[in-house]
This record gives structure tokens, C-alpha cells and sequence, in this order.
């Protein structure tokens, strides 16, 4: 087996923070949600019946991480995903996923 080299530790290290980002209840139904379509800030908020400031903050991490995309629209701000098949990667860990032993 090779050596981890500084670029393998990089990449760990990016997977990592990507998972961090997914690790809170809120911020993978708001992933969840935008797989559907385009949302605003208000209708996810409305969705989710969290307060504007955790819907902010979640927002805030995902974007940062590019997993969400933000544009503004006439005043008013709209949030698509920016991961295509999040709703596949989603069912990978339910009971409903297929295993290598079926």
C-alpha cells in the first residue's frame, strides 16, 4: 500500500468539511427540498419551521461548501442545489438501499 501523499490529505480533509456540512437535520432537508427546484429563503423557512436565523446559518454553510447555489431576484433571495443526484445519494443510506449482499 502507498504512502497518503499531502494532495490525499487535502482531499480527506475537503470530504470531511462536506460531511460536516451535511451533518445537521436541517441543512440535509433544506438539500433535500432544493432537489425539487429553485426556493426562496421565506419558503424554506416556511417548510422547514425553523427560525430565519438558523435558516440563515444553514444556508450560510452550504454555500460556503458550494453545495448551494444563491441568486437574487428582485429584492429577494433564491437557493438552488448545486449537487444533481443528492436524492440518490440520500436513499444510499436507508434501509431501502440496495447492498452488495442482494
Amino acid at each position: 500500500m502507498r504512502a497518503l501523499t499531502p494532495a490525499d490529505h487535502q482531499w480527506a480533509d475537503e470530504r470531511a468539511n462536506l460531511l460536516r456540512a451535511l451533518a445537521h437535520p436541517h441543512r440535509l432537508e433544506i438539500l433535500l427540498r432544493l432537489t425539487k427546484g429553485e426556493k426562496s429563503f421565506r419558503e424554506l423557512a416556511l417548510a422547514l419551521g425553523i427560525s430565519g436565523r438558523s435558516m440563515s446559518y444553514s444556508l450560510t454553510e452550504l454555500c460556503a461548501r458550494n453545495l448551494v447555489l444563491k441568486s437574487r431576484v428582485d429584492g429577494c433571495t433564491y437557493y438552488t442545489s448545486n449537487v444533481p443526484d443528492f436524492d440518490v445519494f440520500w436513499q444510499a443510506g436507508t434501509s431501502g438501499a440496495k447492498t452488495n449482499e442482494e
